[in-house]
Formats: structure tokens, C-alpha cells, sequence
């Protein structure tokens, strides 16, 4: 809905929209999600250059096609002149930055041509567009009041250029949407507020708060909640299967899992609750849980957790761990040594960030594994169980960077 919505937009016709409701929900079913990939790819289409029948367009395909066409509108917009009718200043920073708004038909197709994006069919709408130049009137940044942020190809903007567009919007008050903030490398901590100092909350901008700070909670220490996951983006998978680590991720499991683990919310074993919120801090614990939504925490030893429910979240801190999932859209992590994550649901996700640690699922699910050496992250390295490359319902560890079969857990 949310493609069918941009597309809205965008002026798309109906082979676009066909095309996101068909082709586009069906790679979606078995791979990640890249919004500003696809919304590039729905600019692309709905482009003049576009051909006139998508239907039979794969992912891949539309893909490539909408890379080929950014390098044109490039080259095209290389030989726009501006006048001064074109553009109203803002915002001037006095360092060579500003802000302007696009008022001019020149304007429109210039800025869309440099930034790679669809913002020329915006000219004579009823909407205020504004972009970030610098001191040769090149854009680094597009924005459309109160809806969307976005960086050359709908992508995320370079850091340099944060400040500049925040201190914008605090000039005109404007908001913007949690993935529109997350190019600005902001996230939303609405749903913590109420737990988090006042020192934490001085630096939010609204509900946002920039993805690297520490947020402390009430007491002055280090909050962390396994849900915080979900806006964190805690790693990065890359096209070539590497990782990177965007915070200390052992450092924050093992904070949210002894938040977690701090209030037994329930006894060990839950069958009927969704929604259930299990902890333990004890060694050799056995949790199992059967209902939707489990939040399952362990800072023990040899602890052997088991969830059959959907959209469950597991966490464990100790060494030895256990862990296993049969319930789709999980989310695993495990910061101890030696740990198991066994993946069996459907679009699945487990990071195993100790040492000597080993994974293994259903086709379809990522998994990240570390390597370390000397008490060092050595590698760490997520990857796709393809079924071909990767096998299903096969253990595997990394081992000087590569992922490589186990077959003796002894």
C-alpha cells in the first residue's frame, strides 16, 4: 500500500501500478526490502523513458534499467540554466549553503535530472518543494514540505549535510515521516519516551533522536529494549552478504536482555498468553513459549530457549545458549559464546554475535554470524539461506571470514 500510495504521487499509470501490485509483491515475498531502492525504480518507471508495457519487468530487470537511467537524467540535467525566477532563498547559512524553494519549470527538471529522482512532476502541483545547494547551486538534498527527505536516487543523504537540513526544519517546523527522518539518521523513540531521562529527551528533535546517541532512561542508565531493533538498523547487510555494525551490537543485547530479564513477567513456561514476556537469569534455564509475540530474555548459562509463535523476539547474553524458533518473522540475537540459533519459521532473522557460534534455518531467512580472534571481532558477516550457496537445516560457522559447513557439533 505504501508503493501504491507514492505511486499515487508520482503520476503513475496503470502498468506501474500493476506492476507493484504483481511483480513487486511477489519479490517481496522472498527478499529484503529496499524502500528507496523501489521508490527509485517507480520514479524510473513513471518516467518518460520508461517502455509502455512493465508487466513482464522482473525486480532485476527494473533495477538495472533504473540505474541506466539515472547516468542520463545526469547528463541531462548538466545543461540546465537556472534564472533567478527559478528558485526562492530560504535559508542562507552564510557558509555557501542554502536552502531554496523550486518555483520555476527549470528548477523542476534540474533538480530531478542531478538528484536522479522523480521531483520534476511536482512542477505546478499544489505542494512546496525545497532543496539544499551549495555554494555552486548543486542540490545535496530534496524535500517536500511535511511529506518526504531524500538524497540523490531517494537514497539517504551524506552526513556532511545532516545539520544543514535539520536546522531547516526546525526554522519552518516542519515534520516528516520515521523512514524520511532515518535519511537524517534519526529515529523514533515515541513509544520510549516516557522512559527516558531528561537529558536524553533534550536532544530529541520531536519524537526523533539521532540513531548513534545513548539513550539513558530515568535513573542514568543505559537504556536498551529488544524492540529498539526494529528502529535501530543495529546492522547493515550489504549486496555481498557483509555486514556492518552500526552500534557495539553485543553491548546492546546484553543491556536489553538484563532489562528484560530484571522482571520475571511470567513463569518459564507460557502456552497460552500472546504476548507473552518471559525472563530468566539463572543457568541452565529451559524456556519455551507457544503464543504470538514473545519476548524472551536470558542472561544464564546453558540456557535452552524454544518459541513456536510468530513475530517473536529472543535475546540471550549467556554462553552455551540453545535457542531455536519455528514461528515466522523472528528475531533472534544472542551476545554469548558458543550459541545455537536454529531458524525454522518463515522470514526469519538471527545474529549470533559471540565466539564459536553456529546457525542454521529455513530457505529464506538471514543470519549473521561473528568471528573473533584474541577476545577481537575478527568478521562479522550476515548472509541469505538460499537453499544452493547456503543450505537449509545445515549448521554453519565463520571461519577465517567464510561460511563454512558443520557437521560434528562435538
Amino acid at each position: 500500500m505504501n508503493y501504491l500510495q507514492y505511486s499515487q504521487t508520482i503520476n503513475a499509470n496503470e502498468e506501474v501500478i500493476y506492476w507493484i501490485s504483481h511483480n513487486l509483491t511477489n519479490y517481496l515475498k522472498d527478499n529484503p526490502e529496499n524502500q528507496d531502492e523501489i521508490e527509485h525504480i517507480l520514479d524510473y518507471m513513471s518516467s518518460k523513458d520508461a517502455p509502455k508495457k512493465l508487466k513482464g519487468m522482473s525486480y532485476k530487470e527494473a533495477d538495472s534499467n533504473a540505474k541506466k537511467w539515472t547516468l542520463t537524467q545526469q547528463k541531462k540535467g548538466e545543461h540546465i540554466k537556472e534564472t533567478e525566477k527559478d528558485t526562492k532563498m530560504i535559508l542562507d547559512f552564510k557558509d555557501g549553503f542554502k536552502i531554496v524553494k523550486l518555483i520555476g519549470e527549470n528548477a523542476f527538471k534540474r533538480e530531478g535530472y542531478l538528484m536522479r529522482h522523480c521531483v520534476s512532476n511536482y512542477y505546478n502541483k499544489d505542494t512546496e518543494i525545497f532543496s539544499l545547494r551549495d555554494k555552486d547551486n548543486i542540490p545535496h538534498c530534496t524535500m517536500e514540505k511535511n511529506k518526504q527527505i531524500k538524497g540523490k536516487g531517494n537514497g539517504d543523504i551524506h552526513p556532511r549535510y545532516i545539520d544543514y537540513v535539520v536546522q531547516f526544519l526546525k526554522h519552518i517546523g516542519m515534520t516528516v515521516g520515521d523512514n524520511e527522518m532515518k535519511h537524517l539518521g534519526y529515529i523514533n523513540i515515541s513509544k520510549w519516551r516516557k522512559k527516558l531521562s531528561k537529558e536524553t529527551i533534550i536532544k530529541c528533535y520531536g519524537d526523533y533522536i539521532k540513531e548513534n546517541e545513548i539513550l539513558l532512561d530515568k535513573e542514568g542508565v543505559e537504556f536498551a529494549d529488544l524492540e529498539l531493533w526494529e528502529v535501530k538498523n543495529l546492522v547493515k547487510i550489504g549486496f555481498n552478504g557483509e555486514i556492518k555494525l552500526q552500534s557495539d551490537l553485543t553491548n546492546f543485547l546484553t543491556v536489553a536482555i538484563k532489562k528484560i530479564t530484571s522482571k520475571i513477567f511470567k513463569k518459564l513456561n507460557d502456552n497460552g498468553n500472546h504476548s507473552a514476556q518471559i525472563g530468566s537469569s539463572g543457568d541452565s534455564t529451559q524456556i519455551g513459549s507457544s503464543g504470538n509475540f514473545a519476548k524472551i530474555g536470558s542472561s544464564g548459562n546453558f540456557a535452552k530457549i524454544g518459541s513456536s509463535g510468530n513475530f517473536a523476539k529472543i535475546g540471550s547474553s549467556g554462553n552455551f545458549a540453545q535457542i531455536g524458533s519455528s514461528g515466522n518473522f523472528a528475531q533472534i540475537g544472542s551476545s554469548g559464546d558458543f550459541a545455537q540459533i536454529e531458524l525454522n519459521g518463515n522470514n526469519s532473522i538471527g545474529v549470533n554475535a559471540g565466539n564459536n557460534v553456529i546457525v542454521k534455518g529455513k530457505k529464506g531467512n538471514w543470519f549473521c554470524l561473528s568471528e573473533w580472534e584474541d577476545n577481537k571481532p575478527l568478521c562479522v558477516k550476515a548472509i541469505q539461506i538460499d537453499g544452493k550457496i547456503i543450505k537449509e537445516d545445515t549448521w554453519y560457522k565463520l571461519k577465517k571470514g567464510e561460511f563454512v559447513e558443520v557437521n560434528n557439533l562435538d
